[in-house]
């Protein structure tokens, strides 16, 4: 079962800070550094598009997790680098006209 502890005990940042920057970036657990860690070596070894497709069952299981945390459908879904880059991607949807706001 995950408690305070064991959540801190996994995020090694918390030894050395008081982080309070939640906004912009976590300090992130020990998974997610090691799950960067091992792409970017993949990547190194055999290139970028090359180590996306050899982790895509894991990418289209981030979809099918998430889908299910919130009860939707994957399809729904659209992972971004950042909140700034998903509300640029979104408003760039919007096929804005002269007077529609009128």
């Amino acid at each position: 079962m995950l408690n305070l502890s064991s959540l801190r005990a996994d995020t090694p940042g918390v030894q050395q800070v008081i982080h309070f920057n939640n906004a912009g970036a976590s300090l992130m657990p020990q998974p997610v550094i090691d799950a960067i860690t091992d792409h970017i070596a993949l990547e190194a070894e055999i290139g970028g598009y090359e180590a996306a497709d050899v982790r895509k069952d894991a990418i289209r299981g981030f979809y099918t997790s998430t889908a299910q945390l919130l009860n939707t459908s994957a399809d729904n879904l659209a992972a971004m680098s950042s909140a700034t880059d998903a509300y640029a991607q979104a408003l760039s949807a919007i096929p804005f006209e002269r007077g529609m706001l009128s």
